[in-house]
Order: structure tokens, then C-alpha cells, then sequence
């Protein structure tokens, strides 16, 4: 008997084990004590962290990394997937605000990045009601605000439900130069104002590099290194861009 309850005891912990392994390969964290949970892609697993930097009484401000590599690479369209959050409310005290306050994001696509976009999926009143940026919180543009660098140019539009930057560029490696973007990380958060209402709600953050697209024809002309280096992103062959 004793052997049996120590054989069925070693079975419930491995179960339990395998459910702790399954959960983080879906790709999800709890946000702290916010009351709001975050998911992902699986696929993003191994080049994406979200966790929570600190909360305060109605806010939780959040530290983010992301690595977007050729696998982002969007087939003949030739652009890049975004990065996609869902977050979920799992308590009717949970905050109103959520902060990207630190973010370290890296291109390794193999092609200079001339802008970036931040989209909220959620509602479709047209109003506060529905989960928008927060332009005041923000603060964009100033010293004290959230910080775009490179990027010298923004704009809300979408009932602020989409943050379009430009006017600068983050350029890929190797071999054209630094390739890791910090936004916010000198001066203020990306305020995101998700409300209080009666019943649980769930959004999405969208984050996506824009390019500009290679013309189909271009590919036969395509030589030496760069051009070899642009093929096997394609052919999601990584080392020549690790």
C-alpha cells in the first residue's frame, strides 16, 4: 500500500509538473498583483519577457524585451508581423492603468526599421469607454514623457488607439549598426487607460516595425553579402543574422 501511494504521489507531482511546463510554453504571466494576466504566442516564448517593473494604487507599469528575427518576415507581402499581447482581466479590482514604462526591443530581421506601431484591439464605441492610450499620461514629445529615440515624429489617431512613430530609424544587424531601441526607458511610460467596468474585459497590444518593402523584381538582381543575407532570411536561415 505504501509503495502504491508513493508510486500515485510521484504521478500527481509530475502532472503538476507538466502543467507548470505546458503553462509557460503557452506563453503567459500573471501581472502581479494588477489583477490582469498576459498571453502570447508560443513562438515567442524564447524572445519575449513581460513582467511587472512596480504597481502603484491604480496603475502597474510593466517591463517588456522583445527580439523580432527573419522568422517575422511576412512571406511575398514583405512585411513584419507585430508582436501580439492579449491581456486579460482576471479581477473586477483590477488596475486601471497599464504602463509600458521600460521596453528593450531588438531588431535582428536583417532591414532598418523607418518607423513603429502600437495598436490597441479592444471595443468599438469610439469613446473612453473603449481600452485607449492615454495621450496627457504619455506625455510624448516632451522631457518628461515617453521617450522615442530614435524616432522624431508620433501620432494618435484611431480614437488613440494606435501610435504611429517615424522620422528616424533602427537599423539591423549585422553589419549596419546598433540595433537595440529603448523606448521609454529614459523618461516616461506608454500610458494605456483600460477603465473600470462591471464586467471583466480582455484587449490587445499590437506592436509592429514598418519597413520599406523590397519590389518583387529586385530579388533576381540581388548580390554579394547583403543580398545573400536577405535570401536566407527568407529561407529562415538565422546564423547569418546572430
Amino acid at each position: 500500500m505504501n509503495a502504491n501511494w508513493f508510486r500515485n504521489a510521484s504521478l500527481a507531482m509530475l502532472a503538476v509538473a507538466g502543467l507548470a511546463v505546458n503553462s509557460a510554453q503557452a506563453g503567459s504571466t500573471q501581472l502581479g498583483n494588477s489583477g490582469w494576466m498576459a498571453t502570447w504566442d508560443s513562438s515567442y516564448d524564447s524572445r519575449l519577457d513581460l513582467s511587472v517593473d512596480f504597481e502603484s494604487a491604480d496603475t502597474v507599469f510593466l517591463e517588456k524585451f522583445v527580439t523580432f528575427t527573419p522568422d517575422d518576415l511576412n512571406g511575398d507581402a514583405f512585411f513584419i508581423d507585430p508582436v501580439v499581447i492579449t491581456f486579460q482581466q482576471t479581477s473586477a479590482n483590477a488596475k486601471e492603468w497599464l504602463v509600458l514604462n521600460d521596453e528593450t526591443v531588438t531588431n535582428q530581421t536583417g532591414f532598418d526599421w523607418i518607423g513603429f506601431k502600437f495598436t490597441i484591439l479592444d471595443g468599438s464605441t469610439g469613446t473612453s469607454q473603449d481600452v485607449q492610450f492615454d495621450q496627457a499620461k504619455t506625455n510624448l514629445g516632451n522631457n518628461a514623457g515617453f521617450s522615442i529615440n530614435p524616432f522624431t515624429t508620433f501620432e494618435f489617431s484611431d480614437n488613440n488607439q494606435v501610435l504611429d512613430l517615424g522620422g528616424g530609424t533602427v537599423p539591423t544587424s549585422p553589419p549596419f549598426g546598433p540595433n537595440v531601441w529603448f523606448p521609454g526607458v529614459e523618461s516616461g511610460g506608454l500610458s494605456i487607460h483600460a477603465g473600470q467596468i462591471d464586467t471583466l474585459r480582455t484587449f490587445t497590444l499590437k506592436e509592429q516595425p514598418n519597413i520599406i518593402p523590397l519590389p518583387a523584381a529586385a530579388w533576381s538582381g540581388l548580390s554579394g553579402l547583403a543580398g545573400l543575407a536577405i535570401i536566407a532570411s527568407r529561407k529562415g536561415i538565422k546564423k547569418l543574422f546572430a
